[in-house]
């Protein structure tokens, strides 16, 4: 993932935020963990900006789509409930992980809807950066 493809990819969220009447913080981390762009579209809550980042390197340390772990923290029952807002991690949806031909090349964090909105904004940004570079 270099800068010219995370600023599409952040793209893609934002047109698709817009879509669904949604405000967000978007971000979007090569595979080494390193942010490449950075969007906010007047998030006032800091809380969704930090969400944004963590959900995307969640994603990458996990080497998983945070919908997919994010049980784990659910209120009241989730066996990892007490990390739901920890300082390091985030498996709230809204973390994807970025896929060519299998090899992992980044991931898109997206927060500041709600949690089901958010993951489904992540997947429907990355198919359609996706779905462009194959186009190209």
């Amino acid at each position: 993932m270099n800068l010219y493809s995370a600023l599409k990819l952040a793209e893609k969220a934002r047109e698709e935020a817009s879509k669904r009447g949604e405000k967000l913080a978007i971000s979007v981390f090569d595979a080494s963990s390193t942010l490449l762009a950075f969007l906010n579209m007047d998030i006032e809550e800091t809380e969704c900006v930090e969400y944004a980042q963590r959900k995307a390197v969640t994603a990458l340390r996990t080497d998983s789509d945070t919908k997919e772990l994010s049980y784990l923290v659910k209120k009241p029952d989730g066996i990892l409930v007490s990390l739901r807002y920890d300082a390091s991690i985030c498996l709230m949806g809204g973390g994807k992980l970025v896929r060519i031909n299998g090899v992992t090349e980044g991931a898109l964090g997206v927060s500041g809807a709600a949690e089901a909105v958010d993951a489904e904004i992540a997947d429907a940004a990355v198919s359609a950066f996706l779905k462009e570079l194959a186009e190209a």
